[in-house]
């Protein structure tokens, strides 16, 4: 089996401001399209050291990078290939303007709405999108609400660069996620640069699946996170909770408090063993659950695409939505997961509207001890494809108003 190959450029949308008006560069390359400043990181180049010299090769001009505005996007040209772009801001500063001309036939500087319908890709579509957002913002500019349709509309924007994810394990040394607060903290950070702004810490919780945690402990650990996250990482939010595992003693389990339920509300985020051989069939899973609606609680079942039942029985989510349970989706398996029995599962619940909620079931950063990776967060494409292949509103309320309005996360206010 052959290795896929990682790519990786680094790019900019460069602009210029002039009677409070926004300009932005684009590039007629000699292939045919039009397209943003952008090349492969060459060498020992950080990321902004590529960003600046693509720039400086293909427009001559001297420029001020911007790197708190971050968009990566992932694709994949060819089979085999798969590519990584990040784009940053930045402000012209120098206006002797030249195109490198073995790869440039010619430079333009355009207002917004003329540099979306220029640029040839969705992707740069996209990137422009935030581009002008984050600059309108920066600058008190109005932006025109039509211009913003390659992100889904204006309030698409919004609800994208302040989602919630209501599933990761980032309070530290309590169960397989974050081994310390240095690790906590760098996922939290990960988090908001995927446009997370409220993350929901569910440590797993559930003895038959090696986990059981000391509620003090899991206190202590999120309220020191909690602390530092507010003075290194701003923007980003904390909430408590508990990814329970559905057993069968686990309304008792709930009735005794073992763990958290979901913030101060009474939802409780539940899963069910699929690791490896283990895994568990439908009619248990439809029974467990059942039996928690039965006893009047409220339930969220995360990542239902990653069960083999429900895999081999799509109708059986349906079944599970008509329990009245909620179900939340793993963002990574909407777009990034290679596994198509995962990620075809995930997308066809999204195309039904059975899904509720997104998460990062994020777990850490490198590698665990077999070797494997862990999972690092990696929600902004998931939400991206939400955007792009289901209904507006409805993408809304998954990334944010869902959390809103059943867990109690303060209510967004859209502004310009």
């Amino acid at each position: 089996m052959s290795k896929t190959k990682h790519e990786k450029s680094c790019g900019a949308v460069v602009y210029k401001l002039r009677n409070n008006q926004l300009f932005f560069l684009v590039e007629h390359m000699i292939q045919g399209h039009t397209s943003i400043p952008k090349g492969h990181v060459e060498g020992k180049e950080t990321e902004a050291e590529t960003a600046l010299r693509e720039i400086r090769e293909e427009t001559n001009l001297e420029v001020k990078l911007d790197t708190v505005f971050r968009h990566d996007i992932y694709y994949s040209p060819y089979e085999g290939i798969e590519k990584q772009v990040i784009f940053f801001i930045a402000e012209a500063a120098t206006k002797n303007m030249k195109n490198q001309e073995s790869e440039v036939t010619s430079l333009e500087w355009l207002p917004y709405e003329a540099a979306i319908d220029a640029v040839t890709y969705d992707t740069d579509k996209e990137t422009l999108a935030h581009a002008a957002a984050y600059l309108g913002m920066k600058y008190s500019l109005p932006i025109s609400r039509n211009c913003l349709k390659p992100l889904g509309g204006y309030s698409g924007l919004w609800y994208r660069e302040h989602a919630a994810d209501i599933h990761s394990h980032a309070v530290p040394r309590v169960d397989d996620g974050a081994g310390s607060l240095e690790e906590a903290l760098e996922l939290l950070r990960l988090d908001r640069e995927e446009g997370i702004q409220t993350v929901f810490a569910t440590p797993h919780y559930g003895i038959e699946n090696g986990f059981a945690p000391r509620k003090d402990n899991i206190l202590s650990g999120f309220h020191r996170l909690a602390e530092a996250a507010t003075k290194r990482i701003p923007g980003i939010r904390l909430e408590l909770g508990t990814e329970w595992y559905c057993a069968e003693q686990i309304v008792e389990r709930i009735r005794r408090e073992e763990a958290f339920p979901l913030a101060h509300t009474d939802w409780y985020l539940v899963e069910f063993l699929e690791s490896g051989n283990l895994t568990e069939p439908g009619d248990v899973i439809l029974r467990r659950l059942k039996k928690l609606r039965d006893n009047h609680i409220k339930t969220i079942l995360a990542h239902p695409e990653r069960y083999r039942a429900i895999q081999q029985d799509w109708d059986l989510a349906k079944r599970i939505c008509d329990l009245g349970v909620l179900l939340q989706v793993n963002a990574y398996d909407l777009y990034l997961n290679p596994h198509h029995n995962t990620k075809d599962l995930a997308r066809w619940m999204a195309k039904e509207e059975l899904i509720s909620f997104l998460g990062s079931d994020m777990h850490g950063i490198g590698k665990k001890t077999n070797g494997k990776e862990k999972r690092r967060p990696q929600m902004k494409e998931g939400i991206r494809w939400l955007y792009e292949n289901t209904d507006e509103e409805y993408a809304n309320d998954i990334v944010r108003r869902n959390a809103e309005k059943y867990l109690g996360i303060e209510r967004l206010q859209i502004t310009l």
